[in-house]
């Protein structure tokens, strides 16, 4: 049996302010993007563009998050990387990878 390690952490700022809506059940979602600048140069000498996150909360986390966190914001985020999965229009199958965040910090 093949083990894994899934554990990621991020340190940027918040390029989309947070969004907040709930399931069918009530439990609330909170989603955003994270911007985490690129290396300050690559091997090439050139300065790699940054990366745009998507991340998303659940629960409590979720409504403090929609609560607290504007735009810009510097936080830290730990969480898992996880792929969704979905047939898009003409049932072209489509996917995105995104954070799953079991912490988030403000880093002011």
């Amino acid at each position: 049996m093949q083990q894994g390690y899934n554990k990621v952490i991020l340190l940027g700022r918040l390029s989309r302010a947070p969004e907040l809506r709930r399931t069918p059940r009530g439990t609330a979602v909170c989603t955003f993007s994270l911007t985490v600048p690129g290396e300050l140069q690559t091997s090439g000498g050139e300065k790699a563009e940054d990366l745009f996150i998507a991340v998303v909360v659940f629960g409590s986390l979720a409504e403090h998050c929609h609560a607290t966190l504007r735009l810009d914001a510097p936080v830290l985020i730990e969480g898992s990387l996880v792929q969704r999965r979905w047939q898009g229009v003409g049932g072209i199958s489509q996917s995105k990878y995104e954070i799953v965040a079991q912490t988030v910090r403000l880093m002011e």
